[in-house]
């Protein structure tokens, strides 16, 4: 089974439980945002692990949703769009702004540009048949 929650710190804690989630492992094990990994193993025999819970920021629910639940194509590219539209707003506003205000808003700008280049990556994903054929 699969937990995902947030810590009143602002953690998000993705909690895999069971051999049925090593696709989810498989999946995002390699992303370079989590912090942290804490294993829980059983003890009666240390050698199997009853879960892995995988830790990050909050700011990277959205990203990680994305990730575990598995999406159509049609549903990929309406997320592409969605923060493609996004990202444009933002660059417009933040475009309108004083020069000396524009900084405060590069955090945001670049957070925006690493969910544009993770859902393009899910639509790609998405789009991949290798595996049928």
């Amino acid at each position: 089974m699969t937990t995902l929650s947030i810590s009143e710190s602002g953690e998000l804690y993705l909690t895999l439980r069971g051999a049925a989630e090593d696709r989810i492992l498989t999946t995002v094990r390699r992303w370079p945002h989590w912090r942290r990994v804490d294993i829980e193993r059983d003890p009666v025999n240390v050698a199997n692990c009853l879960s892995v819970t995988l830790v990050t920021d909050q700011v990277y629910e959205s990203t990680v949703r994305l990730r575990i639940i598995p999406m159509t194509p049609a549903e990929a590219q309406k997320r592409v769009d969605a923060v493609d539209h996004a990202l444009a707003d933002l660059r417009a506003e933040v475009a309108a702004l004083p020069a000396h205000e524009r900084a405060a808003r590069a955090p945001d700008v670049h957070a925006l540009i690493v969910e544009q280049a993770h859902v393009r990556n899910i639509l790609s994903d998405t789009l991949d048949d290798r595996s049928k054929r």
